[in-house]
Parts: structure tokens; sequence; C-alpha cells
């Protein structure tokens, strides 16, 4: 007979688990869009759910995907706010005793929340705007992706996505995702 270390299974889940949400969760632009329409339709279809069903197991329901996906979107903002934060500090001075303040990391953390909030919910020609006019004027690089947490503007061609971590711009070819901090899948 022989016996299971269950243990070590739900370890080698946890590990595998945390391994995807940190290569997925927070470092792709397109995806915090993609989750932030997601959690407004699901709002909406709540909301449709509570004016127009009666089936309190529905409206549960439909409440409940709804704020899942909220804080999905959420989630994507906050640890990309803290990617680009910790990113900060590691870039910071740290000779001797030097690290940054608590204050310092929280106000870091905030801004960047802000920023990233504001381009996930603004429309792209207005993001665009915002971001000093991120446009590429080179014909061979036509799509420009600003990226807020290093303040910076990138072109890519014409056949590829822009990508932004806390560390890195770079491109990927359409059809693929963002991956890591300087990856494509």
């Amino acid at each position: 007979m022989r016996l299971i270390d269950r243990h070590s299974i739900h370890r080698e889940f946890a590990a595998s688990a945390l391994a995807a949400l940190d290569a997925r969760l927070g470092r792709c632009p397109r995806c915090m869009r993609q989750s932030l329409l997601a959690a407004s339709a699901g709002l909406v279809l709540a909301l449709a759910l509570t004016v127009l069903a009666h089936a309190p197991l529905l409206l549960a329901i439909g409440w409940i995907a709804a704020f899942a996906l909220a804080a999905l979107w959420v989630a994507h903002v906050v640890v990309f706010s803290a990617r680009a934060a910790i990113a900060g500090r590691d870039g910071a001075d740290r000779k001797g005793a030097d690290r940054w303040q608590r204050r310092k990391f929280l106000g870091a953390f905030a801004k960047t929340l802000l920023l990233v909030a504001a381009a996930t919910v603004f429309p792209v020609s207005f993001r665009a705007a915002s971001a000093d006019e991120c446009s590429c004027p080179q014909v061979a690089l036509p799509n420009g992706v600003f990226n807020t947490a290093r303040q910076e503007c990138a072109c890519c061609a014409a056949n590829q996505v822009g990508c932004t971590s806390a560390k890195k711009t770079w491109c990927c070819d359409k059809g693929h995702d963002c991956q890591g901090d300087d990856g494509c899948s």
C-alpha cells in the first residue's frame, strides 16, 4: 500500500498557483483594461438582475460575479503598483542603512496606483495625450506604448503590441501575451 503525502501536494499546488499569478497578474496593460471592462459589464449585469429578476439565488450569483470581477481588476492595479514601488526602492541608493522609509514607499505606491487606475479607466486616446503625446513618428514603428511605472514611451512595429512592467517596456508580436518582466508567450 502506497501512502500519499497530501501536504507536499498542497505545497506544490500552492507554489504553482503563486507562480502562475506572479507571471500574469498586473503585468499586461491589455489584460488590466479587459479586467476593468469585465468588472464594468459584471456590475451592469448585476444591476439589471436586481431590477428585472426576482429570484434571490440569481441575484446573489450576479452580485458575487460582479464583485469577483471588480476584485480581479483591483488586484491587477494593486500588484502592478506594488511592483513599480518595489522597483523604485530597489533602484534607490542602498548604501548603509539608507533604505526607503515606509512613508516614501507608500507615497510611491499610492501615486503609481492612481496613475495605473486612471490609465486603465480612460480611453486609449486620452491616455496617450496625458502621457506627453506618446506618439511614434517612425513609419516602421507606429504603435506607441506608455509605461506609467517608468514614465517612458516605446515604439513597436505594426505587427506588435507594447508590453510594460515596473522594470521594462518591450514589444511582443500580436497574438502573444506579455509574460513576466520581458517575455512574450
